[in-house]
C-alpha cells in the first residue's frame, strides 16, 4: 500500500523545515508537504507548486507576525546564515535559532489551521454525493471491509473493484461504510457515487448505454456539459488520468456487466479505482478484482435481527428470536435484508406461525423467500401504508425523500403520512435516513423492484 503522509503541525514543522533548508538546491525533497490540498498544482510543475505555495503562506504570515515572516525570508530566500542574522539583529545566534524555531511553528499552524478547514469542507462535500446512511452498524463483514480498504487504497494493484453477491446481502451498504472510512484520509483527489437507475427500463441496456451515462455523470461533477459527448469523454478520461479519483458505481444491470463494458472502463482507472457492485460476478478474462459476500454467520445473523427489532420498538421479542434462531436461520440463511424484513414481519405476524408458513411452502431459493416476506408485510399495511409504499419509488435513490415530498406525491394528509411512515418503518419496509433535524425516508432496492414488477399480482399472493 502506498505510505500515507500523516498530516498533524508536528509533521507540518519537520516537513516545512526540511523544505526551507533545501531552498537554494535545483530541486525541494519530493515528498515535502505531500498530500496537502491546500497546495495549488500547477501542471507538470511540482516543484514550481511547493515553492509558490511556500512563499504565499510566508506571505500570510507577514499579516500575523511581520517579524516572523522577515526571519524566514532572510533566513532562506536570501540565503542569510544564522551568524549573519545574529550580527544584523544585535542577537545571539542561540536566540536567532529559538525565533526562527517558532517562526516555523507560526507558519505550521498557520497552514494547519487552514489545511484542516479545506479538509473539512471538501470532507462535508463528499459526504452529501454518498448515500444517505440506513444503517447504524455492519454484522458480519469486517474482514471484507478490511480487505476492500486495502485494495482501493493500494495505488498499485487492481484498478477495478467489485462486490458480488445476491441481492440484500450487503453490498452498498460496505462500499458505502468503507467509502466513508477512507475519504478523511484523502488518499482519493474526490469521490464520486454514481447510482445506476433501474426505473422506467423495459430492457437491460447495453455497455453503450451504461458508458454513456457514467461519462455524463462525470461529466456533469466536472462541469463539463456544454461539450459535447465525445468531448466530455476526453476531458473526463483526462481528469480521472491525471489525479486519483475514487468512483462508486452502484447497483448493476447483470446483463450489462460484459468484457465490453469493462474494457471501456479500463480507460477511467489508473491511477483513479473503480468500485461496482453487481449481483454477478464478472467474466474471468476481465481486469476487475472479485470481492465475494457471503451470507453472514448464525451468531451474527442473532445479533443482526435482534438489533432490528430494537430499531423497530420490538424489543421484547428478542428473546423469543434468539431461541427460535436456527429454524429461522435455516430458511432465511444470513441473509441481512431478509433478516431486517423477518423482523417487520413480527410486527404483525406470531413467530411460531412464520416459521410454519416458511416451512410448508417449501421456499426454493432467495426470490421465493423475498416475494412470500413481501406479500405477507404487503397483507399487514393499512390502506395508507400501501399508498405511500407504492409512492417510494420515485424517491431519490441517493439521498431518499422528504415528508413534504413524500406527501406532496401521495396527497395524503400530514398526520396520515405520519402515521403510514411509523407502520412501514415498523414492517422494516421503509428506511430512515439523514439526520433528526432532516429526516428523508427510502426503500431498499430489492423492494423496489418488487413494487414496480409484481404489485400487480400481489392481490393473487406470491406465485
Amino acid at each position: 500500500m502506498g505510505e500515507m503522509i500523516p498530516f498533524n503541525a508536528n509533521s507540518l514543522y519537520a516537513q516545512l523545515q526540511n523544505s526551507l533548508k533545501a531552498w537554494e538546491a535545483t530541486s525541494l525533497p519530493i515528498d515535502a508537504l505531500k498530500g496537502l490540498l491546500t497546495i495549488k498544482q500547477i501542471t507538470g510543475d511540482p516543484q514550481g507548486s511547493l515553492r509558490q505555495f511556500i512563499v504565499e503562506q510566508i506571505d500570510a504570515l507577514e499579516k500575523e507576525n511581520k517579524q516572523h515572516a522577515d526571519l524566514l525570508r532572510l533566513r532562506f530566500f536570501e540565503g542569510a546564515t544564522i551568524k549573519e542574522v545574529a550580527h544584523e539583529r544585535h542577537l545571539s545566534r542561540d536566540q536567532v535559532n529559538r525565533q526562527q524555531r517558532r517562526a516555523i511553528e507560526h507558519l505550521a499552524e498557520l497552514i494547519y489551521q487552514k489545511e484542516t478547514a479545506l479538509r473539512q469542507e471538501r470532507l462535508q462535500d463528499i459526504q452529501k454525493r454518498l448515500p444517505s446512511r440506513d444503517y447504524t452498524q455492519l454484522f458480519g463483514n469486517e474482514k471484507h471491509k478490511q480487505l476492500l480498504a486495502v485494495t482501493l487504497l493500494d495505488p498499485d494493484k487492481y484498478h477495478m473493484v467489485a462486490l458480488v453477491g445476491m441481492g440484500g446481502i450487503g453490498k452498498t451498504s460496505l462500499a458505502d461504510i468503507t467509502t466513508r472510512e477512507i475519504a478523511p484520509s484523502f488518499h482519493f483527489a474526490d469521490i464520486f457515487w454514481l447510482r445506476f437507475p433501474q426505473n422506467n427500463l423495459s430492457e437491460p441496456p447495453s455497455h453503450y448505454f451504461v458508458f454513456n451515462w457514467v461519462v455524463s455523470k462525470l461529466a456533469s461533477h466536472f462541469q463539463l456539459e456544454e461539450h459535447s459527448d465525445y468531448h466530455q469523454f476526453l476531458w473526463v478520461r483526462q481528469y480521472l488520468n491525471q489525479a486519483r479519483y475514487l468512483i462508486v458505481i452502484d447497483n448493476l444491470h447483470n446483463e450489462t456487466q460484459t468484457p465490453e463494458l469493462f474494457k471501456k472502463l479500463e480507460e477511467f482507472a489508473v491511477p483513479s479505482k473503480i468500485l461496482l457492485t453487481a449481483r454477478v460476478r464478472p467474466a474471468p478474462q476481465s481486469t476487475v478484482f472479485s470481492i465475494m459476500m457471503n451470507e453472514i454467520d448464525l451468531k451474527n445473523a442473532t445479533d443482526l435481527l435482534v438489533h432490528q427489532l430494537d430499531a423497530i420498538g420490538q424489543r421484547d421479542k428478542a428473546a423469543q428470536v434468539k431461541e427460535h434462531m436456527p429454524e429461522i436461520y435455516a430458511t432465511t440463511g444470513g441473509n441481512p435484508l431478509a433478516l431486517k424484513l423477518c423482523a417487520g414481519l413480527l410486527y404483525s405476524l406470531p413467530l411460531p406461525i412464520i416459521i410454519d408458513e416458511m416451512e410448508q411452502r417449501h421456499i426454493r431459493d432467495i426470490h421465493d423467500l423475498y416475494a412470500y416476506i413481501y406479500f405477507e408485510l404487503w397483507k399487514g399495511l393499512s390502506e395508507n401504508a400501501q399508498i405511500l409504499l407504492e409512492a417510494m419509488p420515485l424517491a431519490d435513490d441517493i439521498h431518499g425523500a422528504s415528508l413534504e415530498h413524500i406527501a406532496s406525491v401521495t396527497k395524503l394528509p400530514e398526520k396520515d403520512v405520519h402515521h403510514a411512515i411509523q407502520e412501514l418503518s415498523q414492517a422494516s419496509l421503509i428506511e430512515p435516513r439523514g439526520s433528526i433535524e432532516e429526516r428523508r425516508y427510502s426503500i431498499h432496492q430489492l423492494t423496489r423492484g418488487f413494487l414496480l414488477k409484481e404489485i400487480i399480482v400481489w392481490d393473487k399472493g406470491p406465485q
